[in-house]
């Protein structure tokens, strides 16, 4: 029987209230009590300084999602979308660019205290990337439409042109937030987003929802559906773009 001011402070937190990122939601399904720390009371576990021997799954994955982004605007500037076969050369010499310039703006603040650490990592980064823009060219009716699509966040670099600054309220009436990897457009005009994923594969075949665990892919699709009003989106997808997650 909470008091009314306690109704009253929680009515501000209410699913349509203010907008909630997938992790929120995600944390909602499987915990409501881990829901009320991290996303209401902003509470997270104490980070402590570690030395820097190795590149972890975070970093590994900061780095991936940065040369995609990039990537694919160079991509779009020249004409290069999609890969095929034909201009596949063309586009891993972009990449190998792409795949240095951020390297080296990064390094300052990832690179361990072993050089030979580091090297390897970013060797195993560009061994994967090389592998997903080869496997792009194997189904190139889907093209790379907008990369990093985001909606309701503030910081704005790093996004998409086509990014709204509000959120997306969904037909359910949940008010949500975030950032979509790539959305890909058919030679129909229909749409798909993607959702790019580093680590090794959780989510099980078939699986659509995963009993609220792996929410991004539906989510994805349903605010398309709002952002692009009148237009087919076929569905959402994880993919996970390196050799940990066997490119599945």
């Amino acid at each position: 029987s909470p008091a009314p001011q306690a109704k009253l402070a929680l009515a501000l937190h209410d699913l349509g209230a203010r907008s909630y990122s997938p992790t929120g939601l995600q944390n909602f399904a499987a915990c409501p009590y881990r829901f009320v720390l991290q996303a209401i009371h902003r509470l997270s576990p104490r980070e402590e300084p570690q030395p820097l021997e190795e590149l972890d799954p975070l970093q590994r994955g900061s780095l991936v999602h940065q040369v995609l982004f990039e990537l694919h605007g160079v991509l779009r500037d020249r004409g290069l979308l999609p890969v095929t076969a034909k201009n596949h050369e063309q586009a891993r010499t972009h990449l190998d660019a792409v795949l240095a310039d951020v390297v080296a703006k990064n390094k300052d603040d990832l690179a361990p205290a072993i050089e030979r650490v580091w090297e390897d990592g970013v060797a195993g980064i560009g061994a994967d990337l090389r592998e997903w823009l080869r496997r792009a060219t194997f189904d190139p009716t889907w093209k790379p439409a907008f990369f990093e699509l985001s909606f309701g966040l503030k910081e704005r670099g790093g996004r998409d042109a086509g990014s709204l600054d509000t959120p997306v309220q969904l037909d359910c009436g949940i008010l949500f937030r975030g950032s979509i990897d790539l959305v890909e457009q058919s030679p129909s005009g229909a749409l798909r987003a993607t959702d790019y994923k580093t680590g090794k594969v959780r989510a099980k075949e078939g699986m659509v929802i995963g009993g609220g665990e792996t929410l991004q892919p539906v989510l994805y699709a349903l605010v398309l559906e709002k952002v692009h009003p009148g237009v087919k989106v076929q569905g959402g997808r994880l993919y996970y773009c390196t050799s940990v997650g066997e490119f599945t």
